[in-house]
C-alpha cells in the first residue's frame, strides 16, 4: 500500500481524518543512510542520563539546507519556528514532538522538522512544553491544545498538524489540515 501512494490527501477510514503522504527525495538517502550509522555508534557509546541522551539523538537529524530558525519565547507558548527559504506565507504546520511528556526538546528536534517543513513547503512550530515529572499532566497537554488554539487564530484554513508519523524507511510524513480537525 505504502509504493502506491502519491502526494494527495487520502481519508482515513477509522477516524474519517484527512492524511496527505508526502513521499522523501533522493536528497534524503544519503542524509538517512548517515543517520543510520550515525545512531549505531551513538547508541553504543551514549553514557549520560536519559533526557541528555534523547536529546543528543535527536539532534542527529541533519538540519535541511536553507532552512531558518527562530526562537519563540513569550510569556506562555515557547518553541522555535522554522522556516525553508520560498514557504508560502499562512502556511504553517504545528509540530508537536514526540518524549511521552517526559522527554525531547523543541531545540532538540529542529532537524526533524526542518525536514518535515522543507517537505511540506511551509513553516513549522514546534512547541516546547514542560516536562514531567517537574511539571505534572495536563500542564504539556493543555498548552498544546492552547497553541493548537493559537495557531487557528493567527494561522489561515492551511495550518496543519503532524499528528503521526509511520515509518517504512523513514519515508512518509503524514499531516492533516486544521479543519479536518474539527477546528
Amino acid at each position: 500500500m505504502m509504493e502506491n501512494l502519491k502526494n494527495k490527501a487520502e481519508v482515513e477510514p477509522q477516524s474519517g481524518l484527512r492524511t496527505r503522504f508526502i513521499r522523501l527525495d533522493s536528497r534524503d538517502e544519503q542524509a538517512e543512510e548517515k543517520w543510520r550509522k550515525d545512531s549505531a555508534v551513538f547508541w553504543q557509546s551514549s553514557k549520560d542520563d536519559l533526557r541528555t541522551t534523547f536529546d543528543r539523538y535527536l539532534r542527529l537529524t541533519p538540519i535541511r539546507e536553507g532552512v531558518e530558525f527562530e526562537k519563540v519565547e513569550g510569556p506562555r507558548i515557547q518553541g522555535w519556528w522554522t522556516r525553508p527559504k520560498g514557504a508560502p506565507a499562512g502556511r504553517s504546520v504545528l509540530y508537536l514532538h514526540g518524549g511521552g511528556y517526559g522527554l525531547g526538546s523543541a531545540e532538540a528536534y529542529r532537524g526533524f522538522v526542518s525536514q518535515i517543513a522543507d517537505h511540506a513547503k511551509s513553516s513549522a512550530f514546534t512547541l516546547e512544553y514542560p516536562l514531567a515529572p517537574e511539571v505534572t499532566l495536563p500542564v504539556a497537554y493543555n498548552l498544546a491544545i492552547l497553541s493548537s488554539r493559537m495557531a487557528l487564530k493567527t494561522g489561515s484554513p492551511e495550518a496543519c498538524y503532524c499528528w503521526r508519523l509511520r515509518r517504512r524507511r523513514l519515508d512518509t510524513i503524514i499531516a492533516g489540515r486544521a479543519h479536518d480537525f474539527g477546528h
